[in-house]
């Protein structure tokens, strides 16, 4: 396998997931692991501007339409922040406050203003949802 490197926004990555395009392969991964504490913890981690562990994904060619080949992506590893930006991105779950302990933060953090804090995606002011849609995630 050969890999190179490319960015993708969150945008386009919840879209190939939703559309099909970008796909989990059930022989080698398990279903959905993360608990929604560690899943609002990576969308705080996207909104603070942290860097988020590349993905690894596997073009597989399939017979298309007309002969023509069709690309699907294969997650090799990070389904599972993919899951959390899909599953985030959709409105299923709403973000921690800061204050809050479930949320793992340095102290020295906690006093610091998150707008996103409390908010699903839906909620969020539209420079956020932006923002969020927008962050590039490497691949």
């Amino acid at each position: 396998m050969e890999f190179e490197p490319k960015d993708y926004k969150v945008k386009e990555l919840v879209e190939a997931f939703e559309s099909g395009s970008l796909a989990r392969n059930p022989e080698y991964q398990r279903g959905a692991a993360w608990s929604k504490q560690q899943k609002q913890a990576l969308i705080d981690s996207v909104f603070r501007k942290y860097p988020l562990p590349p993905l690894f994904l596997e073009v597989k060619k399939k017979a298309g339409l007309g002969g023509k080949p069709t690309e699907i992506y294969e997650i090799i590893d990070g389904q599972q922040r993919l899951l959390s930006l899909r599953e985030y991105h959709k409105g299923d779950f709403s973000l921690l406050d800061p204050t809050d302990e479930k949320l793992r933060l340095p102290l020295s953090l906690r006093p610091i203003g998150a707008p996103w804090a409390k908010k699903r995606f839906s909620e969020l002011p539209a420079v956020l949802q932006k923002e969020l849609e927008e962050y590039n995630v490497s691949a």
